[in-house]
């Protein structure tokens, strides 16, 4: 009988909203065992509810680390699995295409040209009419310089004319 009081209290307590979380846990532990009192019966459901929530919420947590587990080792396995494709793939091309040792390659009008002093004497050729039009370009730019200069030098000229031609 004064478990019934003590808990009909708690019950009191609890729908005030003035419960501890230990007392919460009494009020489910009772309700959990073989509930004899007729008034108290309706409460029941109440509390079995949050139990079996909760329940649900540990089997639930459960799977999800089990799930996590399982997902670590395939991502763990998956990345050396991709670790050693990619050395595979690098032995593999290393021994179907090893080095030649010339790294040098001419093609002229779609033929290989694997003489090397020709290949040289028309990168040569090349790279001087390369430095022909640079050096045409740097004339061209100390041109433009120069005239930038004298623009330069007739803006005030300008600003004089202006003056003028305002108060005509």
């Amino acid at each position: 009988m004064e478990k019934i009081d003590e808990v009909k209290a708690l019950l009191e307590r609890y729908f005030n909203a003035e419960t501890t979380l230990k007392e919460e846990q009494i009020l489910r532990d009772y309700f959990r065992t073989d509930v004899k009192d007729e008034e108290l019966l309706a409460y029941k459901p109440l509390f079995n509810c949050f139990s079996d929530e909760a329940d649900k919420i540990k089997e639930l947590e459960h799977i999800d680390t089990s799930i996590q587990s399982t997902s670590l080792k395939r991502s763990f396995h998956f990345r050396w699995i991709s670790v050693a494709a990619a050395a595979a793939l690098a032995l593999f091309t290393y021994l179907i295409m090893p080095e030649r040792g010339d790294s040098l390659k001419l093609i002229i009008d779609g033929v290989n040209v694997y003489n090397k002093e020709l290949a040289m004497s028309k990168a040569d050729g090349q790279m001087s009419n390369i430095n022909s039009m640079m050096g045409k370009f740097k004339n061209s730019t100390a041109q433009l310089e120069s005239m930038g200069k004298v623009g330069d030098a007739l803006s005030p000229l300008r600003s004089m004319g202006k003056a003028m031609t305002q108060n005509d």
